[in-house]
């Protein structure tokens, strides 16, 4: 199925050389390529993962990779409108040598039922407000061995002592003294 995105552009195509993984299809999400047409920012959801009456797509698995090309951001707001629906995301491991880098701001801004986010190694920077309202948030397990650069307010008005931010084990100690991760000193804890 091709999607159109928000802002008119074509959002996928069929691609007879790439294998669709079960539990998140490639047509599921809406994107927008980058300038130099390398990349691509996921800019949210089709309408055919709107569509499906199957609760399992509100474990999400976020590819590295679409139709050939590297995703490497999740876009502004991508997913602010998902307030009741997503209760896990998994953005997947790179499949290129450079994989997604940038959650950008707001990008699960809203998502009440939000439970669970994985963050590969590859992500070096996360906007401002990037789980706000995020009221289910329990746990934000990050792969990286360095704190990734973040904005300001992560996790705002969330509950504190119900998350749970898990770090590599050699880590900990970075990440605790971190700018901005260090307001969360608390809740981080080796993996």
């Amino acid at each position: 199925m091709i999607g159109i995105a928000a802002n008119g552009k074509r959002a996928g195509s069929a691609h007879s050389s790439f294998t669709i993984r079960p539990g998140s299809p490639f047509s599921w999400f809406t994107y927008d390529e980058d300038s130099d047409g390398a990349g691509l920012t996921i800019t949210g959801l089709s309408q055919e993962w709107h569509d499906l009456d199957d609760p399992a797509k509100n474990n999400l698995i976020i590819p590295s990779a679409l139709y050939g090309k590297r995703v490497a951001e999740i876009g502004s707001y991508a997913f602010v409108s998902e307030k009741n629906t997503l209760v896990s995301v998994i953005v997947d491991e790179p499949v290129y040598i450079t994989g997604i880098f940038s959650i950008a701001t707001g990008a699960f801004q809203g998502c009440f039922d939000l439970k669970t986010v994985i963050i590969p190694d590859s992500v070096i920077s996360i906007g401002n407000i990037p789980f706000f309202l995020c009221f289910s948030l329990e746990s934000v397990v990050i792969k990286s061995k360095s704190p990734p650069q973040i904005g300001n307010c992560p996790f705002a008005f969330l509950e504190e002592p119900k998350r749970t931010i898990f770090v590599p084990n050699g880590s900990v100690e970075a990440y605790k003294t971190a700018p901005i991760w260090s307001d969360y000193a608390s809740q981080i804890v080796g993996f």
